[in-house]
């Protein structure tokens, strides 16, 4: 057991729950004493400063939908936000992708997947992610938001899942509380 225990298990009670909050005070003088590396040693404040400039100075993300219409506004909203973009048509190419990346030394902090896709759909994809030890944040964007969508998305790799169209706001807000969450 770590300090964020009950917040992983409320994270997980809760999953995609805008109401989430952290069960643990944050202050310049809180640190965690959890004994698992330099990270610990680091103000949880500082954290999400250091956390929220990566974001504000730009992410390199992959951007994964068959439809070319739903990319082209993704990437418009992202690339205006100061944001690296790369894009893959469907699952495999997503694979493809990240094994090219990985073999050049590059990594994306953040893969955005639609689930319902051609050739591999965005779930399937996920959990092969995961497999192939991708460790970044993964959101699913989906116009599917029914809740066993989102369960099944979610088990097999997923961090979470937004709704169609992206809401910049709401995707700034998952990615600053899971890198939070793999960084602890």
């Amino acid at each position: 057991l770590t300090p964020l225990t009950p917040t992983i298990t409320k994270l997980i009670v809760a999953r995609g729950s805008a109401d989430f909050e952290k069960t643990q005070p944050e202050s310049v003088d809180s640190r965690r004493s959890t004994g698992v590396g330099e990270n610990d040693l680091i103000p949880d404040s500082k954290k999400n400063k250091l956390i929220k400039t990566a974001w504000e100075q730009g992410l390199e993300i992959l951007l994964v939908d068959d439809a070319d219409s739903n990319r082209k506004m993704c990437r418009r909203i992202l690339a205006t936000n100061g944001h690296k973009v790369s894009e893959a048509k469907d699952g495999l190419d997503c694979l493809k992708m990240y094994e090219d990346a990985k073999t050049c030394g590059r990594r994306f902090d953040l893969i955005l997947m639609d689930d319902n896709m051609p050739n591999l759909l965005g779930y399937e994809t996920a959990k092969k992610l995961r497999e192939r030890g991708y460790e970044g944040v993964l959101i699913g964007v989906t116009g599917d938001v029914y809740p066993e969508n989102i369960h099944r998305f979610v088990s097999n790799g997923a961090n979470d899942v937004l709704g169609k169209p992206l809401n910049l706001t709401k995707l700034k807000e998952k990615y600053v509380l899971y890198t939070k969450l793999l960084d602890s």
